[in-house]
């Protein structure tokens, strides 16, 4: 294996099994209209690790943060980025609401962009990943304080990196979720805490993390 190409499995590993833009971090109850919420928080995901052809899994951890805003009684809308370079837009659609139970839909979009170098002939070229995302979104008060929500998710995943599937058109699709659960401070202050697995279809691979993020 030459260097360009040892150096796109590497990175590869990490950007096409990564969770980074996946996390959920949010019930599926809609801030009131005209609310906002503000998130700093981050977390570590597991991916296969295939430079090595052990199986062996790689430790990655990351930054985020994103801000949420309500529409409506029923709408939201909501931004997030990383320190990896992610960014991440989405909209949410609550579907139900009655006593403890809240139901909800959406989909978002999450993208990055990075220039990989060939070592060899010193020429970079630019490698993009866009997602697709369509969640599900359902939570459970159990009390004044603590909530516990999940969020099923099927991802779409676009890309022109070559050295990341064998498909022609650079595609894979993943299917997984998230578990987690919100514990509030205040009325407007609190934290996320969650883990989230997806199974990337054909490909018999997993990819988990786990998330912790503070709101106010």
């Amino acid at each position: 294996m030459n260097k360009t190409r040892l150096l796109a499995v590497l990175v590869g590993s990490v950007l096409v099994s990564s969770c980074a833009n996946l996390s959920t971090l949010q019930t599926a109850r809609t801030l009131p209209k005209g609310e906002s919420r503000y998130l700093i928080g981050g977390g570590m995901f597991l991916v296969p690790n295939t430079s090595d052809g052990g199986g062996r899994r790689g430790h990655y951890p990351y930054l985020e943060g994103s801000v949420r805003k309500g529409l409506s009684e029923t709408w939201e809308i909501g931004g997030k980025a990383t320190l990896m370079g992610t960014l991440g837009f989405d909209g949410k659609y609550k579907i139900w609401e009655k006593n403890r139970f809240a139901l909800a839909t959406g989909a978002g979009i999450g993208f990055i962009s990075f220039g990989l170098l060939n070592v060899d002939s010193k020429q970079s070229s630019a490698q993009t990943f866009i997602d697709l995302i369509a969640p599900i979104y359902a939570s459970y008060d159990l009390g004044p304080v603590f909530t516990v929500y999940v969020s099923p998710k099927y991802v779409y995943r676009i890309s022109n990196a070559k050295f990341l599937t064998e498909k022609s058109d650079n595609t894979l699709a993943l299917l997984g979720g998230s578990l987690g659960v919100q514990l509030k401070f205040t009325e407007k202050e609190g934290v996320f805490i969650e883990g989230t697995s997806m199974r990337y279809l054909g490909r018999h691979e997993n990819a988990s993390q786990m998330n912790m993020g503070f709101y106010f």
